[in-house]
C-alpha cells in the first residue's frame, strides 16, 4: 500500500507565488477600473453642474423684456449680463399735452386703473422707435379717474413722444463672475446672491454684437481635484433672446439726471 504524500514546500512557495501574482494582477485591475470610474463620475458631476448653471440664469434671460439687453444693475460686457423681467403688467398707454416737454420730464403721466408701482420700482418705458430707457420710479399718484402720474425725479426721460408709447413695470436682474472667488453673482434687484460656487469661467458673446443682440453664447468653466491631478471641463450653451414685433427694443438709452 502506497504511503499518501503532501506538497512539498518548494511546491506551497510557487503556488502563493502564483495566487500572489494572480491577485497583483486583479487588483491592479480593479483599482484601474475604480480611478476610470471616479474619473468619469467626476466629469459628469461637473458637466452635469455647468449644464444647471447656464439653464437656470438663461431660464429668465430668455423672457427678457423684448429681447433687450440692459446695463443696470452690471454694466453687460464679457463677464456679465444684465436685463429686465416683467413684472406682471401688460404695459400702460403714456399720454402727454406737452409732447416737445416730455422728453426732458421727470414725469410720465399713464392711463391705468390701477399701475401697481410704488417708489423704489423700475419702469421701462419703449416708444415705435425701437428706443427704451429704465426709470426709477420716486413717486406714484392719481390725477384722474384712470390716470396716475410715475415720477422719476433722480432722472429725466431721454425718448421721443410717440402715440404709442407704453410703460412697463420690470424687475432688474443681473448676473457677473468674481474671478477671485470663482463665483457667479446674482442680483435681484439691488440683493447679490451666490448663483454657483467653483466657476473658473464665464464669457458671454453677443450675437451679431452687444446692440443688436439676438443671441448669446454663453460658456462657463471648472476645475476640480482628483487625485492629484487637475480636471478642468467646459459648457457651452446658447440662448435665444424673446423678440416683439410691435416693440422690438434696438437700443436702452441711458436717463438724464
Amino acid at each position: 500500500m502506497r504511503k499518501k504524500q503532501g506538497f512539498t514546500l518548494v511546491e506551497i512557495l510557487v503556488s502563493l507565488g502564483i495566487l500572489s501574482l494572480l491577485l497583483g494582477i486583479t487588483y491592479k485591475s480593479i483599482v484601474g477600473f475604480m480611478q476610470v470610474r471616479q474619473r468619469q463620475d467626476a466629469i459628469t458631476a461637473t458637466q452635469a453642474k455647468l449644464r444647471r448653471v447656464v439653464e437656470v440664469f438663461t431660464q429668465d434671460l430668455r423672457s427678457s423684456v423684448f429681447g433687450a439687453i440692459i446695463d443696470e444693475p452690471y454694466e453687460s460686457g464679457e463677464h456679465a449680463v444684465s436685463f429686465a423681467l416683467l413684472k406682471g403688467n401688460s404695459g400702460f398707454k403714456v399720454y402727454t399735452t406737452d409732447p416737445a416737454g416730455w422728453k426732458e420730464a421727470y414725469r410720465t403721466f399713464v392711463v391705468a386703473e390701477n399701475p401697481g408701482l410704488r417708489r423704489g420700482d423700475h419702469v421701462l418705458i419703449v416708444n415705435q422707435e425701437k428706443k427704451a430707457v429704465i426709470l426709477k420710479v420716486t413717486g406714484v399718484r392719481r390725477v384722474g379717474a384712470q390716470k396716475w402720474v410715475i415720477r422719476h425725479s433722480r432722472c429725466r426721460n431721454t425718448l421721443n413722444y410717440r402715440s404709442n408709447t407704453l410703460l412697463f413695470g420690470v424687475d432688474l436682474y443681473g448676473v457677473r463672475h468674481d474671478a477671485d472667488r470663482r463665483t457667479l453673482i446674482l442680483n435681484e434687484e439691488g440683493d447679490e446672491t451666490p448663483l454657483a460656487f467653483g466657476i473658473r469661467e464665464f464669457r458671454i458673446e453677443y450675437l451679431p454684437n452687444k446692440a443688436e443682440a439676438r443671441q448669446l453664447r454663453v460658456t462657463v468653466g471648472a476645475e476640480r481635484e482628483l487625485r492629484g491631478k487637475i480636471l478642468s471641463r467646459r459648457y457651452v450653451g446658447v440662448v435665444e433672446l424673446s423678440n416683439n414685433a410691435t416693440f422690438d427694443i434696438e437700443e436702452v438709452v441711458p436717463c438724464e439726471p
